[in-house]
């Protein structure tokens, strides 16, 4: 009986210990953080980070926070949980065989925050800097989204995201802003894209916005509506152009040089555009 006892109390202790490790070992932390000096192993804590976001956003809880403490090249990530993912000045992802920079596939109430980051498609080797590909909840803070292939920020047909994109540049893609669902854009600049500079399907309120030196239109509203507060579009080929749904001024909008009309389609008048 001792004997019994004993050998059933060892393997007891080795359960536990092969349970721990294995706790251990898929532990993850609030915070993580990476360096252009860090290393993809461990937990990422700030006395050994990591290198890559996709390993630090991994060893990441829900609703936590990955932090860049210095400028590199942290590569393309694809994020599926409420997170944060912080930079700093030259913090960056610029990805030359992923065809997204930062691909998000998260649950309808999960929200993602992207702080301080520069997404560069390397002269259209990436495909698109944020492509988001479920109904989340996402923001975007002082970023800068260029280069890109097709679009700097897309929204998949059909998905019903809420978002505000704040203080940030989208430049020299194909298209800047894909929007679809329900956001707000304050302080954001679509210029220079090859074709549109914000594409609207869905509710989408401009302030303090731009979209100046498109190749094509400078807003072009598929469906849903575009309400224009304090905006901007000049020098592109189309100012405002209303394929469907409605566009909405509040006033003090400029809408003016654009090269082949100012409201399209040819015949529409800007005042005719709906003001409240």
């Amino acid at each position: 009986m001792f004997m019994l006892s004993s050998r059933l109390a060892v393997a007891g202790v080795i359960l536990l210990t092969v349970c721990f490790s294995a706790a251990a070992a898929n532990a993850t932390s609030i915070i993580t953080f990476v360096s252009d000096r860090g290393t993809d192993s461990g937990n990422c804590e700030e006395i050994h980070p990591c290198r890559s976001f996709q390993f630090a956003a991994d060893q990441t809880s829900p609703f936590g926070e990955v932090k860049a403490l210095d400028p590199a090249n942290y590569g393309a990530v694809t994020i599926t949980k409420s997170i944060s993912i912080t930079g700093v000045e030259g913090a960056s992802i610029s990805p030359s065989a992923k065809p997204n920079a930062i691909t998000i596939d998260a649950g309808p109430n999960d929200q993602i925050n992207l702080t301080n980051l520069t997404l560069d498609g390397m002269s259209g080797k990436a495909q698109r800097g944020i492509f988001i590909n479920s109904s989340s909840r996402l923001r975007v803070i002082h970023c800068v989204v260029r280069n890109f292939k097709f679009d700097g920020i897309k929204f998949q047909n059909g998905i019903t995201a809420r978002f505000l994109i704040a203080d940030t540049v989208v430049s020299d893609n194909l298209t800047g802003i894909n929007a679809e669902g329900t956001g707000t854009l304050d302080n954001v600049s679509m210029n220079k894209n090859s074709g549109v500079g914000l594409v609207v399907d869905g509710n989408v309120t401009s302030v303090e916005s731009e979209a100046n030196g498109n190749g094509s239109d400078g807003f072009f509203i598929i469906d849903g509506s575009l309400k224009l507060v304090h905006s901007t579009a000049t020098g592109n080929g189309c100012g405002i152009n209303i394929f469907g749904g409605k566009t909405l001024s509040v006033g003090n909008n400029f809408i003016n040089g654009n090269s082949i009309t100012d409201v399209c389609p040819l015949g529409t008048k800007l005042s005719e555009v709906e003001t409240q």
